[in-house]
C-alpha cells in the first residue's frame, strides 16, 4: 500500500510528454537519498477526509540506505470506526538497486507479510499471493523514490502482487502541500490504479492521488 494507496484524478495526458520528460530527468543513480538520515512525513485523506498519516526515515548504514515506512489509517463513520489499516515496511538498498525487503500489513484485523530479496536470478518476492521472481531492478510501489518513474514492474508493499506500470503524460504545474504552494512536475501513471504522482525538480516526492474502489485517496507532504 503506502505509496500505492489510491485517488482519483480526471484528465490523464496521452501521448509522448511523459516519454520526455523522464528521459529529461536527472540520471542520479541514488536520488532516493536526497535526504539521508532525514524522514518525510505525508497526511493521507479519503475524499477529502483526513484518515492517517505516512511517514517516512532514511537511516544510511555503510554503503546501504535503510528505508523504513509507516502507515496508521483510521476510518471513522458518524463516529464508529469502520476500518483501520496499519503498515510497516523495511526497504534496504544497495549500489542503486533494492537489496531486500519486507513488510507487516495489518488490514482491519487481516494479516500480510511480504518478504523480497535479491537474487542471482532477479528479485525473489515471497507473499501471501505466492512466491514470484521479479526483475532484478524491480521496485515497490511506494513513490518516495522519484526512480519508480523508470520502472515498467512493480510490486505491492502489502501482498508482494506484481503489476505493470505506464506512464501516461506530465506536466509542470503548481499543488498545495505542507501549507503552501509548491513548484512541481505531475506524472500521470497506471499501475496497480490509476493516479498521478507529483515531485519537485530535486527529486522529493510532495503528493499522489489515485482511485481506489471509487475513493479518491490523496497523499500529501505534510511539512
Amino acid at each position: 500500500m503506502t505509496g500505492g494507496f489510491v485517488l482519483r484524478r480526471r484528465g490523464l495526458l496521452a501521448g509522448g510528454t511523459a516519454l520526455a520528460a523522464l528521459a529529461a530527468m536527472p540520471k542520479a543513480r541514488a536520488q532516493y537519498v536526497w535526504q539521508p538520515g532525514g524522514g518525510l512525513n505525508y497526511r493521507v485523506t479519503a475524499d477529502g477526509r483526513d484518515v492517517g498519516a505516512l511517514a517516512y526515515t532514511f537511516e544510511p548504514a555503510g554503503a546501504e540506505l535503510r528505508v523504513r515506512t509507516s502507515v496508521a489509517i483510521t476510518v471513522d463513520i458518524a463516529f464508529v470506526t469502520v476500518w483501520r489499516y496499519a503498515h510497516q515496511a523495511l526497504e534496504t538498498w544497495r549500489d542503486g538497486r533494492l537489496a531486500a525487503f519486507v513488510s507487516d500489513t495489518d488490514d482491519d484485523g487481516k494479516p500480510h507479510h511480504v518478504d523480497g530479496t535479491a537474487t542471482a536470478d532477479g528479485f525473489r518476492i515471497v507473499g501471501p499471493e505466492g512466491t514470484y521472481m521479479a526483475p532484478a531492478d524491480v521496485m515497490a510501489a511506494s513513490y518516495w523514490n522519484r526512480e519508480i518513474l523508470t520502472r515498467t514492474m512493480l510490486f505491492d508493499p502489502q501482498d508482494g502482487e506484481l503489476t505493470p506500470q505506464t506512464i501516461h503524460g506530465s506536466a509542470r504545474e503548481t499543488i498545495r502541500a505542507g501549507g503552501r504552494p509548491i513548484q512541481a512536475m505531475r506524472y500521470d501513471l497506471t499501475a496497480k490504479e490509476t493516479g498521478s504522482v507529483w515531485y519537485e525538480d530535486s527529486g522529493r516526492w510532495i503528493a499522489s492521488a489515485f482511485e481506489r474502489r471509487g475513493t479518491l485517496v490523496e497523499q500529501r507532504l505534510a511539512g
